[in-house]
């Protein structure tokens, strides 16, 4: 899910309604307990889009990501 990180405890929202066949897409209300690692730089996190690894420590960044690939 954007903008949380592995072993953060989350609250979301999730739909009723299925999305386009896939399954229901969960929206992130807030982080009820964050990681260790995680550092809130971007004046507009969660507002845009494009800064889901901004407030992720780069070295964290890549062994997520590479996690990602590697289970695709």
């Amino acid at each position: 899910m954007p903008y949380t990180i592995s072993g953060e405890w989350v609250r979301v929202f999730l739909p009723k309604k299925k999305c386009q066949g896939k399954g229901r897409e969960a929206r992130l209300l807030e982080v009820v307990t964050a990681t260790s690692w995680v550092e809130a730089r971007c004046a507009h996190f969660t507002r845009y889009g494009g800064c889901v690894w901004k407030h992720v420590e780069y070295r964290e960044q890549l062994k997520a990501k590479e996690a990602h690939v590697r289970d695709s």
